[in-house]
């Protein structure tokens, strides 16, 4: 009888399910190791995916990895307007007066108004305070000697006023 989770194990005079030890390239011996019930040798055991990873791996021929993502995301976002809008009918198929429906109804949308005007607000935010450290990084490189800069920081240097204009057109958005 063979023990199903390694190739090379044997049962040893205890009836123990082992692989027995063997002899290294450089001349060592390895111990002999006693496989315990539920063993699952290193080589099978599957590595753990994060969602990203999850989603960078879908993909669609032809079209790039960033495009996708942005496509999971209004998939993901219609998806969860179908679900609001089959609640919505949900509940307006239960109440028994109009005006409960329009009340209902207009509960709904507000909220998705707010959770929608609350997400671009934060990628705005995200977006300032990316624009004032680029600012903040090409202050301190204003202030060192011209002729010690490399060409990315002298490229740097030259976009101060583009981004000035692109923060203060994030502003008045705000």
């Amino acid at each position: 009888m063979k023990h199903t989770s390694h190739p090379n194990a044997v049962q040893n005079e205890k009836g123990e399910w082992v692989i027995p030890s063997s002899k290294r390239p450089d001349g060592t011996w390895r111990k002999e190791i006693v496989l315990k019930e539920g063993y699952v040798p290193q080589d099978e055991v599957r590595t753990f995916q994060t969602r990203a990873s999850k989603l960078s791996i879908k993909s669609v021929p032809g079209m790039p990895p960033a495009q996708l993502n942005s496509k999971v995301v209004v998939e993901e976002s219609k998806k969860k307007e179908e679900k609001l809008s089959k609640a919505e009918i949900s509940i307006t198929s239960n109440s028994t007066s109009k005006s409960a429906d329009v009340e209902a109804s207009s509960v709904d949308l507000s909220a998705l108004k707010i959770s929608d005007s609350e997400t671009s607000a934060e990628t705005k935010n995200k977006k300032v305070k990316a624009l004032r450290k680029k600012l903040k990084e090409i202050s301190e490189l204003s202030l060192k000697n011209i002729n010690e800069l490399s060409e990315e920081q002298l490229v740097k240097l030259n976009r101060k006023s583009d981004i000035e204009n692109e923060l203060n057109a994030l502003m008045l958005e705000i």
